[in-house]
């Protein structure tokens, strides 16, 4: 769907003109899901059984993917994601954001930061959340 030469097709059992903005829909979805688990948080790895844990953790989840995302436009906005020559980013917007708030959550917790201004400007981000 981003190249300009290539085509993509969406076949469907629906006779529907959103076929194509439903599919994009999925694929954020699906984005989210790799994040969930393998791409980030390793959500599989907590082998909860209790539902309502289960359900605690997912919000927790869901709030921290949220947050990476919040600070990745942001370093999108500051400093520019270098592009491939495929066209695509060499970090996605999530990328950016989970390392950053975790290198800094690493030098946080190692002493490494002195100054809480750049502690405090990430933290800061989960207020309008």
């Amino acid at each position: 769907m981003k190249s300009k030469i290539d085509y993509c097709s969406v076949v469907s059992n629906k006779d529907n003109i959103d076929s194509l903005m439903k599919y994009q829909f999925r694929w954020i979805i699906e984005n989210i899901f790799f994040v969930f688990k393998t791409r980030g948080f390793n959500f599989e790895n907590t082998h909860m059984t209790d539902a309502e844990k289960i359900e605690k953790l997912l919000v927790l989840v869901s709030i921290a993917y949220s947050w990476c995302i919040l600070i990745g436009l942001w370093l999108s906005s500051e400093i520019k994601i270098t592009v491939k020559i495929h066209g695509r980013k060499t970090k996605s917007i999530f990328r950016s954001g989970f390392d950053y708030i975790t290198n800094i959550f690493i030098k946080r917790l190692n002493g490494s930061i002195h100054n809480r201004t750049q502690f405090n400007e990430v933290s800061n981000f989960l207020s309008c959340t």
